[in-house]
């Protein structure tokens, strides 16, 4: 039998069993088989889930350090941000930069025009730099 049950979930089923007993007369010719029957109903309810697992080496996990340099561009005709530029590539080469440090470009079209002049179509992009943890 194989149940697939989630946390929380109740399973009922019934067993039922049957154990055949052979009975010899004194006269060896006549033999007679009874059937002796029990059926039992049965629920599994899983209430909590654990998981063990044994710890086997040292381990250390660390948050990278994440910087963002962000402009926020008024000007649709702007050649600062644009998607050609900001849109999923690589940051220019700095020679301030270590090589540990990893930096890709992000272009969001579509920002909310707060600050900007009337009628502006507002761009952000981003240079996101990323060093791993020590």
């Amino acid at each position: 039998m194989q149940f697939y049950i989630g946390l929380h979930t109740t399973v009922c089923f019934r067993l039922e069993e049957g154990v055949a007993v052979a009975s010899n007369h004194t006269d060896h010719l006549f033999q007679q088989q009874t059937q002796s029957a029990s059926s039992w109903l049965h629920t599994i309810r899983l209430d909590r889930l654990e998981h063990h697992h044994p710890v086997t080496q040292r381990y250390q996990f660390g948050i990278p350090e994440v910087r963002a340099d962000c402009i926020c561009e008024c000007n649709a005709a702007s050649d600062k941000c644009t998607a050609e530029t900001h849109q999923y590539t690589q940051c220019p080469e700095d020679p301030n930069r270590d090589f540990l440090t990893s930096c890709y470009r992000t272009f969001l079209p579509n920002q909310s025009p707060i600050g900007c002049p009337a009628g502006s179509n507002a761009k952000l992009c981003c240079d996101v730099k990323f060093r791993p943890y020590r």
